[in-house]
């Protein structure tokens, strides 16, 4: 009786150890996380010192703020303006696998214009005519749509002309494409191969896609908008469509949109976004 009543508790024992681990491994695994996310950003640098001439901040908005808009109502946008030309995406693309790759091809001779708002001559021509009282372009408005999901630093420049709001970028970083910025093990600032620096990764990433972007397309076969580029010649395949969007009763926004292609369909022609996904393995 006693062997077995022994047997019985250290069975029980056993497995309530077995349910400790199994509890508290993963409140261990967060806080692991946790701590890499924060060492990580406490190596980082800001993309803008702030001057305490600035003054006092107008408004700070905490992330689990901007992760709730997720579930905003919103109305379909009107499209004002299109200009620019497509080509086609070429078919024979959807078919490539590992197993039957396709040869690449980049090319280097053609211009891709990344224009801030305020000096886009379509959206000054709006806020001219008094046609919205906010601008901005899709790049800028992903970033802040985004912005609970941001590791490396970014900012933007908001410009106020009368009851008019500008939205801009600074520089080029915008513009370029991060790699493993939300990973477990992203690139280390401090990196022995200068070739795996988060900068240098960057400058490859937004590289390839560019030129990927291009390489499927069907160049004999272009889809022309009624007004041409307004940024300048030779330029990749690119369509601006600019969209006025009712934010509410105060506020209109004229948003700057790209695509990339367009695409035959059965409802007609259609519009495509060619992107890459990039997962780097850095060892």
């Amino acid at each position: 009786m006693t062997s077995s009543s022994t047997a019985t508790r250290a069975r029980a024992a056993q497995r309530q150890g077995v349910q400790r681990q199994r509890v508290t491994r993963p409140a261990t695994t967060t806080a692991a996380r946790r701590w890499n996310m924060e060492s990580r950003q406490r190596n980082l640098e800001a993309s803008v010192q702030i001057d305490h001439s600035w003054g006092d901040p107008i408004a700070i908005l905490e992330f689990s703020r901007l992760s709730k808009l997720k579930d905003a109502k919103y109305t379909p946008g009107e499209v004002l303006y299109e200009c620019g030309t497509l080509e086609y995406v070429n078919p024979v693309f959807s078919g490539a696998t590992k197993e039957r790759p396709l040869e690449k091809n980049w090319s280097n001779d053609r211009n891709f214009y990344k224009v801030t708002t305020s000096d886009d001559p379509i959206i000054r021509n709006f806020a001219e005519q008094g046609a919205a009282n906010v601008f901005a372009t899709d790049a800028i408005l992903t970033y802040l749509m985004t912005a609970p999901r941001s590791v490396y630093s970014w900012d933007i420049v908001i410009t106020k002309k009368g009851n008019q709001i500008f939205l801009d970028k600074r520089g080029n970083r915008l513009d370029m494409l991060s790699v493993n910025e939300n990973s477990s093990e992203p690139p280390d600032m401090n990196m022995d191969d200068p070739n795996n620096l988060p900068n240098k990764l960057s400058q490859e990433a937004t590289f390839i896609n560019q030129n990927f972007s291009q390489q499927i397309l069907l160049h004999d076969q272009k889809y022309e908008f009624e007004n041409p580029n307004p940024f300048g010649e030779n330029s990749a395949s690119v369509g601006y469509r600019y969209m006025k969007f009712t934010l509410d009763e105060d506020h209109t926004l004229i948003c700057r949109t790209e695509v990339d292609a367009a695409k035959q369909s059965k409802q007609g022609v259609v519009y495509a976004c060619v992107k890459v996904w990039f997962l780097c393995h850095l060892k």
